[in-house]
């Protein structure tokens, strides 16, 4: 099986409402697609510091963002993801 990062703008696009600007609302559609149709056969993944920024800003889009990330494993971190994190 697939491991999947799931990231902050993976959950922006599934949380937030339809774009106006066509590249991003296109974005949004095929992040919607994946996740309801073919995360299932992945194993999803994400982290603590995900989870931190995903409650940042609009309160109610924050309650979105978490609300997907209930959905993926949290995995724990260490020094080298943090040192690679740092690096991006």
């Amino acid at each position: 099986m697939e491991i999947v990062y799931i990231e902050t703008t993976i959950l922006g696009y599934l949380a937030s409402r339809p774009s106006p600007r066509q590249q991003i609302a296109k974005r949004q559609k095929v992040t919607h697609f994946w996740w309801h149709e073919k995360r299932e056969a992945c194993r999803c993944v994400s982290s603590e510091l995900v989870r931190l920024e995903a409650r940042e800003g609009n309160l109610e889009q924050a309650r979105e963002r978490l609300k997907y990330l209930e959905q993926v494993e949290i995995v724990e971190i260490n020094q080298e993801a943090e040192e690679l994190a740092e690096l991006s």
